[in-house]
């Protein structure tokens, strides 16, 4: 318990590192309407540890009337996080608000960047 005379302890920094996710998905058209949509989308996104424990969350909402859909149907979306760097995975959830329809997964971390992961890869032999 705090005694009102003691000023609070700062609490020690949590070195964050930011992942930026983007979605790519159709724009359908409903069944005797034209043109295609984008669906009203709620998207979760949180961090855990190695225990399972929710570290950060985000939560957002895709208003299909400030979203463009693109050549093909297609259109996007992007969330960024903020994960503590001992996060050990992240889980994405997309919900279709319209239906309540639900789709997760699960991504490790750490995350390899691009440009070490072509560098460290091993080429295959020719010597078959």
């Amino acid at each position: 318990v705090r005694k009102k005379n003691h000023a609070l302890k700062p609490l020690s920094p949590i070195p964050l590192q930011t992942y930026a996710i983007e979605f790519t998905m159709m724009a359908l058209a409903k069944s005797g309407q034209s043109g295609a949509k984008p669906p009203a989308l709620e998207i979760a996104t949180a961090a855990f540890d190695e225990d399972g424990q929710m570290l950060n969350g985000e939560v957002g909402i895709i208003d299909p009337a400030q979203s463009e859909v693109q050549a093909g149907g297609v259109y996007r979306a992007l969330q960024e996080i903020d994960v503590p760097t001992n996060a050990k995975f992240v889980r994405v959830a997309v919900r279709d608000i319209t239906n309540d329809h639900i789709g997760a997964m699960e991504i490790s971390l750490p995350l390899v960047p691009n440009a070490e992961s072509q560098t460290t890869a091993t080429r295959p032999s020719n010597n078959d």
